[in-house]
């Protein structure tokens, strides 16, 4: 199927402004994608160690305040 500019100017010119906010945010979000490029290296950098060791640690925070949230609910 071939959908030209005017076919889809035609069809936003229907929508309500939220809509349009949220077909702008996507338009961006996929030209942001295709001129990202991907990093296909395997070896890591203190960067992506330091980011790995944060996420990580955030990530077991998290579990552990939950956890100890349903303990105190439970008990």
């Amino acid at each position: 199927m071939h959908v030209s500019l005017s076919d889809v100017v035609r069809e936003l010119s229907t929508l309500p402004s939220g809509r349009i906010a949220e077909v702008h945010d996507f338009v961006l979000f996929l030209k942001n994608r295709d001129s990202q490029s991907v990093d296909e290296r395997d070896e890591w950098s203190d960067e992506d160690v330091r980011d790995a060791s944060a996420a990580s640690r955030n990530y077991a925070a998290g579990t552990l305040l939950a956890e100890d949230a349903s303990d105190d609910s439970a008990g």
